[in-house]
């Protein structure tokens, strides 16, 4: 008969631990999801840059495709920010476009959490020579 209740008792906690197994699942599905958008939104912005005839036109076509990029896929990013480094903007040169984003956690679950994590990503493109 005591075996009756430790068993109900072992259900509940594996029931527990899969549950939270699941959620941590969910969760770096998410971050993952995010990093994937954060880092093709940052190539793109960064090939349109490199593409461009002036700096001040790389950082406006860098920052204008990045953020056109992230709302295409219906980002779960809050919050983006994109910065365009034109210093070595000249033939031969290169520029640097960064894309920033916070994750809600808000959403996640069930449960109030609170919280969000930052994924960005850096990507360096060299200027076309023949603009």
């Amino acid at each position: 008969m005591r075996s009756r209740g430790f068993a109900a008792l072992e259900l509940a906690l594996l029931t527990l631990v899969a549950v939270l197994l699941i959620l941590l699942a969910v969760y770096g599905g998410r971050v993952y999801l995010a990093q994937s958008m954060v880092d093709e939104a940052a190539h793109a912005g960064a090939r349109a840059a490199s593409q461009s005839a002036s700096a001040p036109a790389a950082t406006r076509d860098a920052t204008d495709v990045a953020m056109a990029t992230l709302a295409q896929h219906g980002s779960t990013c809050s919050q983006p920010t994109v910065t365009v480094d034109t210093r070595a903007f000249h033939p031969k040169g290169n520029v640097i476009v960064y894309v920033t984003c916070q994750v809600s956690l808000k959403n996640l679950t069930l449960l109030p959490l609170r919280g969000s994590r930052t994924v960005s990503a850096m990507v360096k493109s060299s200027i076309e020579t023949y603009v």
